[in-house]
């Protein structure tokens, strides 16, 4: 809780948050501030109440620093952070994008009562061998009657995943990762997100998606699906709605990222926590001296 009280002193960052409170209806801001945090917490208030304090924190850094806006060449988010890309880079308003993240975190909510199911952190193991774990996982379900799914969710950083699924596939990976040598633990996370059990949910988020103009984006934006940059509108939505069932390639966004605009690329994390910076760090060490948050303190 608090998550935004640093940012909104910023010019236009109470706007963010009084849009938040008329498209949603309800007072996003005082759910931030005061929670409870077990509401927080959840798919349906977490999504909006993240993407309303990224969104706000920008507006901080513009007060900050105005030089890093000038020297922007491309932005990236992680899962609903890509649609505080999309509004960053103005391919959609503030407007759209709280209209949007409303209905894609009602969707992954609704989505993830369908099916026990959840994700699980995979440490310590070559990506292969966690992919033959989850195919390994899918089988021994097919063998014994009972539906299940296990699939890479979240590619982190190099041997680190998050892997999304049903109960007991999960429970399997669970313990062929501790068979192999690795560590697994249960996310605390209400389903199995970037996974085919959030179908539903893509259905849902492309309804609304094709009533919401969307524009190209004004910077380069990075899709968690490709791992590259898009430019355009057309691309960036059909991407975005896939987001939901399919793996996001954080690691391989981040390298491209720093192979298409050189080993000294600058990066900015904004929002309530530095666990990005924390990835990107892991994922090419260098790069930890060139990261900074808008949640590491009053100064950058």
């Amino acid at each position: 809780m608090g998550m935004a009280d640093k940012y909104l002193s910023a010019p236009g960052a109470m706007e963010v948050f009084q849009t938040a409170r008329s498209i949603l209806g309800y007072d996003l801001l005082k759910l931030c501030q005061k929670g409870p945090e077990k509401v927080l917490q959840l798919t349906y208030y977490c999504q909006p109440a993240v993407m309303a304090t990224s969104l706000a924190a920008l507006h901080w850094l513009k007060k900050e620093d105005p030089s890093v806006f000038e020297r922007c060449v491309a932005t990236a988010g992680f899962s609903v952070g890509e649609l505080t890309s999309l509004a960053f880079s103005e391919a959609v308003s503030l407007e759209d994008a709280f209209s949007i993240v409303k209905v894609r975190a009602k969707a992954m909510h609704d989505a993830s009562t369908d099916v026990n199911s959840g994700m699980i952190s995979v440490r310590g193991l070559e990506i292969p061998k966690i992919e033959e774990m989850c195919l390994e996982a899918e089988d021994i379900c097919k063998r014994e009657g009972v539906e299940g799914v296990a699939v890479i969710g979240n590619y982190l950083y190099p041997n680190a995943v998050s892997v999304s699924g049903s109960d007991y596939a999960l429970s399997l990976v669970s313990d062929l990762t501790t068979q192999n040598g690795g560590k697994a633990k249960r996310l605390k996370v209400a389903g199995a997100f970037h996974s085919p059990l959030m179908a539903g949910a893509s259905v849902a988020l492309r309804r609304v998606l094709v009533g919401v103009p969307i524009a190209d984006p004004l910077i380069p934006v990075y899709s968690n699906v490709t791992g590259y940059q898009h430019s355009h509108s057309t691309e960036l939505t059909e991407l975005f709605c896939q987001q939901l069932q399919m793996s996001v390639r954080w690691q391989s966004l981040i390298e491209n990222m720093i192979d298409e605009h050189g080993k000294d690329l600058e990066f900015y994390e904004v929002g309530p926590s530095r666990q990005i910076s924390a990835m990107i760090a892991q994922i090419h060490r260098p790069s930890r001296r060139r990261t900074k948050a808008t949640d590491s303190g009053p100064k950058l």
